[in-house]
């Protein structure tokens, strides 16, 4: 990492670090003016470049004077470009009118603390540049497990896969308890693809029409996709999978049918199969939770199973937009998707098996191809990654590979259903916590 990253961090001075937490979002729509400064300045990172006026434009006149153009945030700004690839915003904690990003680029993370104005334009008042790091990082796994409890319940496994199962714990805490696991479920999702997929009853190159009416929340890069255009079945399994798309996700719950998810369910062995009935949309998450259908969250939270559906089957047909995102937990422990650690460890291994068999490249492409938060150079020699979050909970899982051909998988779960907690930091903690296992 640059060393002029820390200079950044000192010379874009933030006051912003006042008694705020700040809060996990589900995923803040495209046009959340803190987004929409944040992706501003990932765009001119990959440019290399900002002009006096937009600067002029995005800034308030305070922080200008502070950090003048020319002698202060050119110069810096002119070294931070990625050797990497392209920044782009895959992470953010709101709170009010600021927030947390996280921006990846192959390889590097960091950390932009970002406060703007609460109206229109909604200038950039202050603005922290980091290097994504743990000061102490761990060297064992309670140094892992044990802080995060602060933040909720934990369940947390790290398990020896080499021999295709998750029996050979490297350490293991609430690893057989169930928790949300908000957009991790699309697993299930991929596994019902990839099994129709291996079974020769679809092909990666089968052609799937997108509909407005599958569109979800956030919206991802398929709202740039225009309705009645077709993207093949690989092309939506890497926008779910590497872009965390979940209007992708829902078009191939719609391709395969919610029953090849359930059977999915059964198949890999979840160990609670009943409360995951009627296997939910995220489209139809979103429209309980912050949609137009919330009004009804009460009713299906407390439905039997056949009764959701036929809610369900009700639901009206309109867009999510214009709505407003909870900062706090909403119905975390009745309307989700739910599995234990260990039930995603069998999960992501039973992919591993799938990935290896002929054909099946467009799987490991999509799951190898973000790694949440890149490990040191060295460290693995192949990383797969999903996961997913909302206000109260966090659920993270990766497989990874080392130079030997030994093979783990981590999965930590958090919940809290009365209070969101910061989803980065323990991120970073979760993924401090995978590269235990490659240690030496």
């Amino acid at each position: 990492m640059r060393k002029n990253w820390l200079v950044l961090a000192l010379a874009l001075l933030a006051a912003c670090a006042g008694g705020n937490v700040p809060q996990p979002v589900i995923g803040a729509p495209a046009d959340d003016p803190v987004r929409s400064q944040l992706e501003w300045f990932a765009a001119r990172l990959n440019e290399g470049s900002v002009a006096a006026e937009d600067y002029s434009a995005r800034f308030v006149d305070e922080f200008r004077a502070r950090v003048p153009f020319e002698t202060a945030f050119l110069p810096v700004f002119a070294g931070m470009e990625s050797g990497a690839g392209e920044w782009r915003l895959i992470g953010l904690d709101l709170t009010g009118s600021g927030g947390e990003g996280l921006l990846a680029a192959a390889g590097e993370r960091m950390r932009v603390q970002i406060e703007v104005e609460p109206e229109p334009p909604h200038r950039i008042v202050d603005l922290l540049v980091q290097p994504v790091m743990i000061s102490n990082p761990p060297t064992r796994y309670e140094e892992v497990v044990d802080p995060l409890r602060r933040y909720g319940e934990i369940g947390f496994l790290a398990a020896d896969v080499t021999a295709g199962s998750c029996d050979e714990a490297l350490f293991e805490s609430g690893a057989d308890e169930v928790f949300p696991i908000a957009g991790a479920s699309r697993l299930y999702v991929v596994s019902a693809v990839a099994g129709k997929v291996a079974s020769g009853s679809l092909d990666w190159d089968s052609p799937v029409t997108i509909e407005d009416r599958l569109r979800s929340h956030p919206q991802g890069v398929l709202r740039l996709v225009e309705a009645g255009e077709k993207r093949t079945v690989a092309e939506l399994l890497f926008m779910s999978l590497a872009r965390s798309d979940n209007g992708a996700t829902d078009h191939l719950l719609e391709a395969v049918g919610r029953e090849a998810v359930e059977s999915a369910l059964e198949t890999s062995g979840n160990s609670a199969v009943d409360r995951n009935l009627p296997f939910l949309a995220t489209r139809q998450v979103a429209a309980l939770k912050i949609g137009a259908e919330r009004g009804r969250l009460s009713e299906y939270a407390g439905a039997p199973a056949a009764s959701r559906v036929e809610i369900l089957e009700s639901f009206e047909d309109e867009a999510l937009t214009g709505i407003d995102i909870p900062s706090q937990p909403v119905e975390v422990e009745t309307v989700e998707w739910f599995a234990s650690p260990r039930d995603l460890c069998e999960l992501m291994t039973g992919l591993w098996d799938l990935a290896r068999l002929p054909g099946m490249e467009p799987l490991s492409a999509a799951l190898s191809d973000e790694p949440g938060i890149a490990p040191e150079a060295g460290r693995w020699s192949q990383v797969w990654f999903a996961g997913g979050s909302e206000p109260g909970v966090l659920t993270l899982v990766w497989l990874t590979e080392d130079e030997a051909g030994d093979r783990q998988v981590t999965v930590g779960s958090i919940v809290n259903p009365n209070k969101a907690f910061p989803t980065i930091d323990a991120t970073l903690l979760l993924a401090a916590g995978r590269d235990l296992a490659g240690a030496g």
